[in-house]
């Protein structure tokens, strides 16, 4: 029998219990801080300090509990349960073309539109024009598959379901499904991804995004989170993705994609994050994002001027393949619009910045 570490860890030591659960959030910052240096972001007088800090991070007991920990779960398995499932990470071309653009949620009982201001049309124009093989996050909770959706003035009625349909049949899209982890201390996880999975659409929503690990991580031991993983395969999922922008400790074979951020202030892919994810031989393909609410209100916040934020979309799409990730083009979320900022000046000068997005997505993911 694996020896069960983790437990061994909570009752031996409550400290080194918390340098356990807080090590990788302390080492993702120290990463952070390595790549600055890198880039020549600190002045001469600061250095010193920066690298102290990254030698304090590699000399971190935590660091020594952890690869504990990883090393009792390594071996165990996870697979899906489910049959026939078009899914695989080896179907390269569905991880081509990634559009982020939530459209509809459900909390308390209560399915939500998310797209204000614009109908199910318009939405559906939108998803025609960049044409994505994969929809991040497109729905989220326990929504119901019969309510309706806004429409045009004299169209017919759309319920969710019939929505959802045309939307996978725009090109071919697969939706990705995304769920708080907020959810199992509730105790309406499963009876969530039960919902999700029972939505009548062919191809069906067989991948799920967990959100937000890092937080979720400090709270709970690992036993509890591959039992988690474990069940929800078991329900049908075929491809989890959970860690996102902050990855704590995720184990081989808990995901099998990952999402790194473009963060502010140096809109740069941490290359450090990427080689991370790497390590695991469960993860197959490495997604970049803004990231919301964390990310995106410095774009929205009158900080960057509209030349400097296309920049930063150019830029971030134009370093995929030297990087090594897909870029999740930033369409609609949480009050940020693409549709509604105009370039003034420089090469995407009088577009808006989702005409620009257009344009990158088949410049470099054609």
């Amino acid at each position: 029998m694996t020896p069960n570490v983790n437990e061994w860890v909570q009752t031996s030591s409550p400290v080194l219990e918390r340098l356990r659960r807080s090590r990788y959030d302390f080492h993702e910052f120290c990463i952070d801080v390595d790549y600055l240096i890198t880039q020549g972001r600190f002045s001469l007088k600061l250095r010193p300090l920066a690298f102290g800090l990254v030698l304090f991070s590699l000399l971190t007991l935590g660091s020594i509990i952890s690869g504990g920990v990883a090393s009792a779960y390594s071996s165990q398995s996870f697979t899906s349960t489910s049959q026939n499932t078009p899914y695989t990470v080896a179907n390269t071309s569905m991880w081509q073309r990634i559009v982020r653009m939530p459209t509809i949620s459900a909390d308390n009982g209560h399915t939500h539109w998310e797209l204000t201001g614009y109908t199910a049309q318009q939405a559906l124009q939108m998803l025609n024009d960049f044409k994505p093989t994969l929809l991040d996050r497109y729905v989220s909770g326990a929504v119901d598959q019969n309510a309706l959706v806004p429409v045009c003035s004299g169209c017919a009625q759309m319920t969710v379901r019939q929505f959802l349909q045309k939307v996978e049949n725009i090109s071919s899209t697969h939706i990705i499904a995304r769920m708080s982890l907020n959810e199992y201390d509730a105790g309406t996880m499963f009876t969530t991804s039960a919902t999700l999975l029972k939505i009548q659409i062919n191809p069906p929503i067989r991948i799920l995004s967990l959100d937000d690990y890092g937080g979720f991580a400090m709270n709970h031991s690992l036993t509890q989170i591959a039992a988690m993983i474990t069940k929800l395969r078991s329900q049908g999922w075929s491809l989890i993705e959970m860690g996102g922008c902050g990855a704590n400790t995720i184990l081989n074979g808990w995901t099998n994609f990952a999402g790194v951020c473009d963060r502010y202030p140096s809109w740069a892919v941490n290359p450090g994050s990427i080689s991370k994810w790497k390590t695991l031989p469960s993860v197959k393909e490495i997604m970049s994002t803004m990231d919301f609410p964390k990310n995106i209100p410095w774009l929205m916040n009158g900080t960057y001027k509209s030349n400097q934020i296309a920049a930063i979309f150019a830029n971030e799409a134009a370093n995929q393949s030297k990087m090594g990730y897909i870029m999740c083009y930033f369409v609609i979320q949480g009050g940020w619009d693409s549709n509604k900022i105009k370039v003034t000046t420089g090469p995407y000068a009088g577009l808006t910045i989702f005409q620009e997005m257009m344009k990158l997505i088949n410049k470099y993911d054609p």
